[in-house]
């Protein structure tokens, strides 16, 4: 990554435990997903670590939970008429209550695909498998974005911007620009909630 962040010398990187709870996400996509996310947190000073369902009352540092919604994987050849990408749909949201984004957050595979099925359709299933995995790794990037920064607001670049088209997804190099890094730092979201609570859904501001 060429933007580099990390905690203050001789602090530990604190853990973000990652909790996924629902989707159908092929395994290969799952790995690619696991690694960009991983990349794009580490940059900001943060350790991703992927914990299986129950095991989050036992961790420390910060636990988020992860709904994929829809069918993971972008289809071989598929009917260009039936992906046209339809202008503000929302392929990532957050969870806020009373003012607090909470660690909930809510990938929609369905729109993924519509952004990327144009680009990749008549790759090999590997390639298309790395497509999207990689996509959902970088929303999942921007909605942690807002938990820990407690802000809805984006920057006018980079992987914090408020939207996304299937030509940022697919770049090889799509990162969070200096002043996202810096809104993200240790030091700067200890007030981010760490505590799970239910409440109602709002989208973020990704497209």
């Amino acid at each position: 990554m060429s933007a580099q962040a990390s905690p203050a010398r001789g602090e530990a990187a604190p853990y973000l435990h990652l909790v996924l709870r629902a989707g159908s996400i092929p395994p290969t996509a799952l790995k690619e997903m696991e690694k960009e996310l991983a990349d794009q947190m580490r940059a900001a000073g943060f350790v991703t670590v992927w914990e299986s369902a129950g095991s989050y009352d036992a961790v420390d540092g910060y636990m988020l939970l992860v709904d994929l919604d829809g069918d993971c994987r972008v289809p071989f050849h598929a009917g260009l008429e039936s992906e046209v990408p339809v202008q503000g749909v929302h392929i990532g949201t957050t969870a806020t209550v009373g003012g607090d984004i909470l660690p909930f957050i809510n990938v929609d595979c369905a729109a993924l695909r519509t952004l990327l099925t144009p680009l990749v359709t008549d790759e090999p299933e590997a390639s298309r498998d790395y497509a999207i995995g990689r996509s959902i790794g970088r929303v999942l990037a921007h909605e942690l974005y807002h938990y820990l920064s407690q802000s809805e607001e984006h920057p006018d670049s980079g992987l914090a911007k408020s939207r996304f088209n299937g030509s940022d997804l697919m770049k090889y190099k799509f990162e969070f620009d200096p002043s996202a890094l810096a809104r993200m730092q240790p030091a700067a979201v200890e007030s981010a909630p760490e505590v799970i609570a239910s409440g109602g859904s709002v989208e973020t501001g990704m497209k």
